[in-house]
């Protein structure tokens, strides 16, 4: 069981802030083992760095390149790893769902398969029902 870190300190904030400049500029430079290793830690630690938009830019563009140079089981906790910070991993479930994935995952990774589907769907149902919560007061 993964135990819970709270970031309180902004040493650690601005750590994170530095890992992700770096990754923007360096991501191709990165091996998947290190990928994985390096931005789990955002969504684990619930940490959404203040260039966002460009950070999970260059995650996506990276993770599509390198995508099957990636292990079946770390590519999917990397994957459910955003979800916890909302960035839903919409662009990747046509290579998750495909045959030749699905034949890779036997077992215990179709678990993990089908938890960061259902982590998917209560979060997309959870951001939907919230914001009609919000228009209809």
């Amino acid at each position: 069981m993964m135990p819970v870190v709270v970031i309180s300190g902004s040493c650690v904030c601005a750590r994170m802030s530095c890992v992700a400049d770096d990754f923007e500029t360096n991501a191709s430079l990165y091996e998947p083992h290190e990928l994985v290793y390096t931005l789990r830690a955002y969504g684990h630690l619930n940490y959404v760095p203040p260039n966002s938009g460009a950070f999970f830019t260059a995650v996506e563009s990276i993770l599509m390149a390198k995508f099957s140079e990636f292990d079946a089981l770390f590519i999917l906790e990397l994957l459910a790893s955003f979800v916890y910070v909302e960035r839903f991993p919409i662009n990747f479930l046509g290579h998750i769902f495909s045959p030749h994935f699905l034949m890779h995952i036997k077992g215990l990774l179709f678990a993990s398969l089908s938890t960061l589907h259902l982590s998917m769907v209560y979060l997309c149902f959870h951001v939907l029902l919230v914001a009609y919560l919000h228009e209809v007061q």
